[in-house]
């Protein structure tokens, strides 16, 4: 969700005025959330796949929440590493652009129009960018595809995968839009006009998933909940399934602790077995 939240704050500011600061800081706000956004996911979803494996071959796996939560943050350093270089070997800076208009002034001056827009020298940073999105979605892809046979309660991939795909077509259309703008002629269409319509991709990139994916951490899906207590699976014809363990009926605790009560009392009245023997030895307990 954090990831979520860095994604349109980082659109929001390719949308301002381009400065050296919002240049920089939606580069880091965009890539560091996008990674945020999928790998936690990817790692949940290995993980369960993981026991649901285990779990066919009569195998006792143990999760480690702690384990997963350093492999989210191991792999999320690699995009807070990447956006360290760009921004120190080659940051996003603004870059003026000077368009010629037919128009001209009282002196018979031709109008030249400035606009600025971020920009890096090399185009190899956005590739690089492009290449770990896409590495991204196609784990994620291949996860989702395996996921499809897991019980009802854990199976998401239906959701995921739909997300997936979302992101992937977002993922192209802002790919054509940078061969497009590589292709442009001076004055065709301004640069920051594709900058902004790259922030509202992103914009509605972020928004879509959290639609369709995340949507589940704010809903609360009464159809998921079942009385008893799930998280036992078992197997039946290869397909797993989850073992409810009904809860007790209300007061079968007590009536078990009223008995052990009064076995002890039987015990230490050395055999007897009356209830007004059972309140002597309680008396007698509690003075």
């Amino acid at each position: 969700l954090l990831g979520q939240l860095f994604i349109p704050l980082g659109a929001l500011l390719l949308a301002c005025t381009p400065s050296k600061g919002t240049c920089i800081t939606s580069v880091w706000l965009i890539n560091v959330g996008y990674t945020l956004v999928l790998v936690p996911t990817l790692v949940r979803v290995s993980a369960l796949i993981k026991v649901l494996q285990a779990g066919k071959k009569f195998r006792r796996v143990t999760v480690d929440k702690k384990k997963l939560v350093k492999t989210s943050i191991g792999i999320s350093a690699i995009a807070a590493v990447f956006c360290a270089l760009w921004t120190g070997l080659d940051p996003m800076i603004p870059q003026e652009q000077l368009i010629l208009t037919d128009e001209a002034n009282d002196l018979g001056e031709t109008i030249v129009e400035v606009s600025y827009y971020c920009k890096s020298e090399s185009n190899a940073w956005f590739w690089f960018v492009f290449t770990w999105q896409g590495l991204l979605l196609a784990s994620g892809s291949a996860l989702a595809f395996q996921l499809r046979s897991a019980p009802k309660i854990v199976n998401d991939s239906n959701k995921l995968a739909f997300m997936l795909y979302s992101s992937f077509m977002f993922l192209i259309l802002r790919l054509a839009l940078l061969v497009f703008s590589r292709s442009l002629s001076d004055g065709s269409v301004t640069k920051i006009t594709l900058q902004m319509i790259q922030s509202i991709f992103w914009s509605v990139d972020s928004v879509v998933n959290m639609c369709i994916y995340f949507n589940k951490f704010f809903l609360k899906d009464g159809s998921s909940k079942q009385q008893g207590r799930p998280g036992n699976f078992g197997y039946n014809n290869g397909q797993a399934t989850p073992v409810v363990q009904p809860r007790p009926a209300f007061g079968h605790e007590e009536e078990k602790v009223e008995e052990t009560e009064m076995s002890q009392a039987r015990c230490s009245a050395c055999g007897s077995d009356s209830l007004r023997d059972y309140h002597s030895v309680k008396g007698s307990e509690g003075s």
